[in-house]
């Protein structure tokens, strides 16, 4: 009887000191993971107010313009459109074949 109470307790113990094994190396994981996911939450902040910020000057831009259709002098899109529009007004077919070497 004592034999068998003796495997009993030893067998119990090498479970419990098993079991504290996967426990410990499982928090240590699982603190990992919490800091990379704190780091990865703090990096889709950061995005989402970059993005935000980026789609309100665009949106304020594709919307800064006249009643004739031309760019509104304090946007910057008017620098860069206005004259190539003027430029390339129904020449589509020769600036098409200048750029493909016809």
């Amino acid at each position: 009887m004592w034999t068998i109470y003796f495997e009993s307790s030893a067998t119990y113990h090498a479970a419990v000191e098993a079991r504290e094994r996967v426990r410990r190396a499982y928090m240590a994981e699982k603190a990992r993971r919490d800091e990379e996911n704190t780091l990865l939450d703090e990096v889709i902040k950061m995005f989402i107010e970059r993005v935000s910020s980026l789609d309100a000057g665009l949106r304020n831009k594709a919307t800064d313009h006249s009643d004739d259709g031309k760019f509104n002098n304090n946007s910057d899109i008017s620098r860069r459109t206005d004259g190539a529009v003027a430029r390339d007004s129904g020449k589509v077919a020769a600036n098409v074949a200048a750029e493909a070497g016809f």
